[in-house]
């Protein structure tokens, strides 16, 4: 179609006055709501910028916390951190007004959260939520750790409405009768799914009676195996709140023990009490860049053709119960996502009980360049992304550590060049990469991938926790009774389990169901305990028919030969996989074979056996070098393809600009003290320390790398773990302080 001149003019008028009239507005902590908005005049929330805001609009924050939830308005807006600065949107609360409730413990009024429970930060630092054992660290998922909160226990099915668990822990003798009664019981084990909860009746000594909250407790729990057994537990209650750092909240009031006999009221104390901190529903084209979310996450829901960029979202759930296990997109929180061609890049994403991404619904939304770590604290079926809108892309993100799973998919999804390790530290029978057909209502159903890629990945170092003797099952692809996918140029590796050898490359199913073009081309997989295994359930054949597999093909990959093939069932359906151009190598082969396979180099060495010797795949395997296709994920001669993300935690973290000022408590009050050697490489020592001398190292950004209580003069502080660089150590007790600088060789 041709425009005729007028209408041409119309147009880019219309065109004109629409770009001209859109609005830059500008928040300020120092702002008035009352003010116009404008740089000179900025409002103080960006609440009250989301409500004059008009399509084409831009609102500016300046630095600052801002405590509180921002709904967006309108269509086609942005929010945007001002000239680099520091910005923090917060679900938590200042909370002040302390008073001594008793043994160094104070109460402060709190009428709780959004949420069923909360989250304390002391001077911008997370702290623990009381419970016995004492969780003594930040680190959350270590369960064999005897300090970080768990300990030893067993529990009983029996009768009645209430079960019996005893821990094996004397230092529990020493509570009087009931002193845990109505406090939290948490389980995690011997299930290999399930994480049992429930409210303690009644006490004595190691032993408890609790009332459940998850049902399946209740019976023997099926295929979750019975439902007593070996596994580690604590108890969450007030009467826990013993050690310094440790809160509770109870009946409207919240309970805190300052470090060092602190008054809280000198301290920057804040509790999360919001669920969100933006919520976009019903509204398109926003974009959220250069935010810094904290103790809260974000709402899309109807939300369509949104941007999330450089942005930080932190401290998303707080602890939860639930009666079930199975995977949940409102209970387990998270970034919680419904609508399409939605794209979240270069943030990160981490620390939180349930999961990190939530996508309920929708099409091709987007998780790119993404660093997402430290999710799924209280096991169960938490994921890093929890996924059930279609074609959604997750491409070149970094995947630390989970309670269970990285990625779970119930929809077509797309898994390219990402860095996946360290799943299922609280579990077992589930994997990095996880899809499937689903329980007893899906059985005899394929479920129809329509197509979905997982390709250039890394996927290492995933284990399992001992269930009383016993660990099992952790994945680095399960996909059951799944059709219609390709897996290809993946490096996979350190997929292990000890006691019980079960650490898998990928399973297959077909649980009562058929399974169809399942294709696995040019990957390489070591340090594996097996490589494919399949199970043609029998049990209950006659009602939903025998599984099977057709056109499943096994083709290019390079494969540690120490890994067996499983079958179960009948019959032996691994007969009807494809296996062609494939070559399993042995330990006396590896260096032969790889640059440096000991450094996870897994590129081929010139002379290499795996060299041209695979198949001509069309479409995956035809762009080579030499006579034909070579073997596993690295084709020799071409550059090799990367995976995760350039993003680091450390870039959200406010820049100290003077960190020998910037981090002292009281710059007036100092100690002497020298730290040697400097510049250091395995250890670095402290002149000065007593039973009251705290040591902190921090990165240059500000973010504590160590704390150390109770230092001794001259012991020795490890380094080992440290790159090379600048780095600032500060040294206080009750009353001084100081910093120096010093050099990581």
């Amino acid at each position: 179609m041709i425009l005729r001149p007028k209408y041409f003019i119309l147009l880019v008028s219309i065109l004109t006055s629409l770009h001209l009239s859109a609005k830059d507005y500008y928040v300020s902590k120092d702002g008035n709501n009352d003010n116009s908005g404008t740089k000179d005049a900025p409002f103080k929330t960006i609440q009250k910028a989301a409500n004059v805001m008009s399509s084409g609009d831009t609102c500016f924050i300046m630095e600052g916390v801002y405590r509180e939830q921002v709904t967006v308005k309108n269509n086609n807006v942005t929010f945007q951190n001002y000239d680099g600065a520091h910005v923090t949107v917060s679900g938590a609360d200042l909370i002040t007004g302390w008073t001594a409730y008793k043994d160094g413990i104070y109460q402060a009024d709190f009428d709780g959260a959004e949420t069923e429970y909360s989250m304390l930060f002391a001077e911008g630092k997370h702290e623990q939520m009381a419970r016995w054992p004492d969780n003594e660290t930040s680190e959350m998922m270590e369960l064999q750790n005897p300090k970080t909160g768990y300990a030893r226990c067993n529990n009983k099915v029996g009768g009645g409405p209430t079960r019996d668990v005893t821990f094996f822990d004397d230092r529990l003798n020493s509570f009087p009768v009931n002193h845990w009664e109505g406090g939290i019981f948490r389980q995690a084990g011997p299930s290999i799914r399930n994480a049992r909860m429930g409210i303690v009746a009644s006490s004595n000594g190691t032993d408890l009676k609790v009332t459940p909250i998850t049902d399946l407790w209740l019976t023997a729990d099926g295929g979750n195996k019975p439902g007593s057994g070996n596994g580690f537990g604590f108890i969450l209650h007030l009467n826990a709140l013993d050690r310094e750092g440790e809160w509770f909240e109870q009946d409207d009031k919240i309970y805190y023990m300052p470090r060092d006999g602190q008054d809280p009221n000198d301290l920057e104390i804040e509790a999360k009490n919001r669920r969100w901190a933006f919520v976009i529903r019903n509204q398109n084209n926003v974009t959220i860049t250069g935010i810094n979310i904290k103790a809260a996450a974000l709402e899309l829901k109807n939300a369509s053709n949104c941007n999330v960029t450089k942005c930080s979202v932190k401290y998303l759930f707080p602890f939860l119960v639930r009666k079930g296990f199975g995977a949940s997109y409102t209970e387990l929180g998270g970034i919680f996502i419904s609508g399409n061609n939605n794209t979240f890049k270069d943030c990160y994403v981490g620390h939180t009980w349930g999961n990190a991404f939530s996508i309920q619904d929708g099409n091709r939304n987007t998780v790119e360049n993404c660093l997402i770590e430290d999710i799924g604290w209280i096991g169960l079926f938490t994921a890093s992304v929890q996924n059930r809108g279609f074609e959604t892309q997750i491409i070149r993100n970094t995947f630390g550590s989970n309670g269970r799973f990285h990625i779970r998919s119930d929809k077509k999804i797309d898994i390219l060049n990402n860095d996946l390790f360290d799943c299922m530290k609280m579990g077992q029978d589930a994997g990095s990469i996880q899809i499937t057909n689903g329980g007893r209502a899906n059985y005899g159903k394929t479920f129809d991938m329509e197509g979905a890629q997982f390709a250039y990945n890394k996927i290492h170092d995933s284990s399992t926790i001992d269930w009383d003797g016993n660990k099992q099952f952790v994945l680095a692809f399960y996909l059951e009774g799944c059709s219609n996918y390709t897996v290809h140029h993946n490096l996979i590796y350190n997929i292990k389990t000890d006691i019980v050898p079960d650490g898998t490359f990928a399973y297959l199913g077909p649980r009562y169901t058929s399974v169809v073009n399942a294709h696995y081309y040019n990957n390489t997989i070591d340090n594996i305990d097996f490589y494919m295994r399949v199970w043609n359930r029998t049990e209950e054949a006659a009602t939903f028919g025998n599984g099977s597999l057709t056109n499943v093909r096994f083709w290019n990959n390079l494969v540690d030969g120490t890994a067996n093939d499983s079958n179960l069932g009948r019959p032996n359906l691994l007969m009807d996989i494809s296996v062609m151009n494939e070559m399993k190598f042995n330990r006396a082969e590896v260096n032969g074979l790889f640059r440096n396979a000991t450094r996870n180099n897994y590129q081929l060495k010139a002379g290499a056996a795996a060299i041209d010797q695979g198949r001509i795949i069309p479409g995956f395997s035809d762009d080579f070098e030499g006579a034909a296709p070579d073997l596993g994920c690295y084709e020799f001669g071409q550059p090799i393809w990367t995976a995760g993300s350039t993003t680091t935690e450390e870039s959200f973290d406010k820049v100290i600009t003077d960190p020998t000022l910037s981090i002292i408590d009281n710059e007036k009050k100092k100690l002497t003290f020298n730290i040697f050697p400097n510049p250091a490489k395995d250890q670095i020592f402290s002149t000065f320390g007593d039973t009251k001398t705290t040591v902190q190292i921090f990165s240059l950004t500000g973010k504590e790398l160590v704390n150390i209580t109770n230092y001794t003069a001259n012991a020795p502080i490890n380094l080992q773990n440290f790159s090379a660089g600048l780095y600032i150590i500060r040294v206080s007790n009750k009353t001084k302080t100081a910093t120096a600088n010093f050099i990581k060789n």
